[in-house]
């Protein structure tokens, strides 16, 4: 729709007014052009604060054109009405001699990038940058609107370390059905758009999008490398961003977490259906790996050395004494593995599984006498469970209500992600009973344990307690 002739900028390029700086314009002293993109931005100072600025033009090439005016009156629609802390808000916005204009704060921050570099000298503080930016993102997500142009120049940390995300000239309201203009067929910035945005249709590019940025941004933060080779020929970048898949992680010889690997991977998925769907689902599985820290143990470590030196000790001399009476589910024997656990806090005595829990978990062995060696300790978070899992939850519920020996129970929903790289041998511990399952990647498994009480869980490579309410169902996602 053709703007009214009142409202539509004259052919006069406008804002050359602005060769000289400072320039005064209403509340504002402009001081100093920045680097521009899609816009013309001037970093300034609000006089009647005072407080430094931006002001962001659209550029004056673009006037002319009712799709560049619409984007940029959207940006500022979404910009303001988004209330995030990680969204930098719209202080003002109006018009100076026909051009659209809107004000924000200026955050003196540093590049997503820059910042990476030279704050976080670890895996862990990097990773918790991006948890910050994916809560951002799932903000904006959560409101049906995806960014399209996540990038470190849009991504600033400012000096308290607060993620602040810029320029929204690309998003877009997903709920709106737009039909795909030529003009924008390609949307977005190489390197960082994802496949579909390079396909020639990017008005079809959702949060699926935003999340491919994701990973490729988390991909050159710990690879130092992007996904895909550089080439100057953009056709040539546009053919790879749609056809070609990023080049292994691995093969850059760096020590990154094999869960971490598993998630850049998913996110850079050709095909978005295959990605995860919204930010907060990357979000989900970084909280899950950050969060899986030892717990720390009010034993002091000569204690713990001798603890382990008795455990041991006591498995040898055991182990040659052939006339030791053997361990029933009616005279559980305590070992000196469940002895530690119980100093870290666990209260577990591990014992072998009784008959009537064999029966109701099939696949269920039996304890072996050896103890386990003692591996980290850590507390299970919240997770919210995949709407796939939705109907094996309801069915515990009911079994835990309708199944009268199971009334003092609680279950645990183990699931391995197909994004698993293989196969995992799990090992459930509660007061009573020890359970053992091996769960192929994309499988769940209901783990009944009793209310109240920790159990762990241990996946080989830690041991996870889990408190479960009576007749309530805890998921667990293991990676």
């Amino acid at each position: 729709m053709m703007a009214p002739p009142e409202d539509r900028p004259t052919l006069r390029p406008t804002l050359y007014a602005i060769r000289d700086l400072p320039y005064e314009m209403g509340p504002y002293r402009l001081t100093r052009k920045l680097p521009e993109g899609m816009a013309e931005v001037y970093e300034g100072v609000d006089l009647e604060t005072p407080r430094p600025v931006a002001v962001k033009f659209l550029r004056h090439d673009m006037l002319m054109t009712d799709e560049a005016r619409q984007r940029f009156l959207q940006e500022i629609e979404l910009a303001a009405n988004l209330d995030h802390s990680g969204v930098v808000p719209v202080l003002r916005s109006g018009t100076h001699e026909g051009v659209p204009y809107y004000a924000m704060p200026f955050i003196k921050g540093k590049r997503l990038d820059q910042y990476l570099e030279e704050d976080c000298p670890t895996l862990h503080d990097k990773l918790y940058v991006f948890l910050d930016l994916c809560r951002v993102v799932s903000a904006l997500h959560k409101r049906d609107w995806a960014h399209r142009d996540l990038k470190p120049g849009n991504i600033l940390v400012d000096p308290y370390g607060t993620i602040r995300l810029l320029d929204f000239g690309l998003a877009k309201d997903t709920r709106a059905l737009t039909q795909p203009d030529s003009r924008y067929a390609f949307l977005g910035t190489l390197g960082y758009m994802a496949p579909e945005q390079a396909g020639g249709d990017a008005e079809k590019a959702g949060p699926e999008a935003d999340v491919y940025a994701i990973g490729v941004l988390m991909y050159r933060a710990l690879t130092g490398e992007m996904p895909h080779a550089d080439d100057p020929n953009p056709d040539v970048m546009l053919q790879r961003l749609r056809e070609e898949c990023p080049r292994p992680i691995r093969s850059w010889g760096k020590d990154i977490p094999p869960i971490i690997e598993a998630l850049i991977n998913d996110c850079l998925k050709i095909d978005p259906a295959q990605r995860p769907q919204k930010a907060v689902l990357v979000e989900n599985r970084l909280q899950l790996f950050l969060v899986r820290k030892p717990l720390p143990s009010s034993t002091p470590f000569f204690v713990m050395a001798a603890l382990l030196a008795a455990a041991v000790g006591s498995y040898f001399i055991g182990s040659k004494d052939e006339s030791a009476p053997e361990q029933t589910p009616g005279n559980p024997a305590v070992t000196d593995t469940a002895e530690n656990q119980r100093e870290e806090g666990s209260d577990l005595a591990t014992t072998n599984a009784s008959p009537e829990d064999t029966a109701a978990n099939p696949i269920a062995d039996k304890k072996a006498s050896t103890p386990e060696p003692i591996l980290p300790l850590v507390e299970a978070g919240d997770y919210p469970v995949p709407q796939s899992l939705w109907p094996v939850v309801t069915k515990l519920k009911a079994e835990l209500r309708d199944d009268f020996s199971r009334r003092r129970q609680g279950a645990i929903l183990l699931h391995l992600p197909d994004s698993a790289a293989e196969a995992m041998s799990i090992t459930v511990t509660d007061s009573a009973t020890t359970q053992t399952y091996r769960l192929a990647p994309g499988q769940s498994i209901g783990a009944y344990v009793e209310a109240g009480h920790p159990a762990i869980v241990n996946d080989g490579t830690q041991r996870i307690r889990v408190k479960v309410e009576q007749r309530q169902v805890n998921y667990l996602p293991l990676y």
